[in-house]
């Protein structure tokens, strides 16, 4: 899979090619987890809120990672920021 990550607001994106993602929060709890499986190439992707988030993250390896939340508080944008979409 490719993952496209942008580092700052006006920032050329800097491309993957990755066979697994992890996003941490800031205090290193994973929310989101994506990964190839399989021999076609395809992607398996959760977010904390899905029921199946921890076998997910079990299965793609992460054995000592538990998430046990239903709410994820994250901080919003800075003052001017502009939100970037995908295309």
């Amino acid at each position: 899979m490719l993952l496209q990550i942008i580092t700052g607001a006006g920032q050329k994106p800097i491309h993957i090619d990755a066979a697994q993602l992890l996003v941490l929060d800031r205090n290193g709890t994973p929310i989101v987890v994506a990964g190839t499986f399989g021999g076609n190439g395809d992607i398996k992707a959760a977010h904390a809120a899905d029921k199946d988030f921890n076998q997910i993250l079990s299965a793609f390896g992460y054995k000592n990672q538990r998430v046990t939340t239903s709410v994820i508080d994250l901080p919003g944008p800075s003052a001017g920021a502009r939100l970037l979409g995908v295309k």
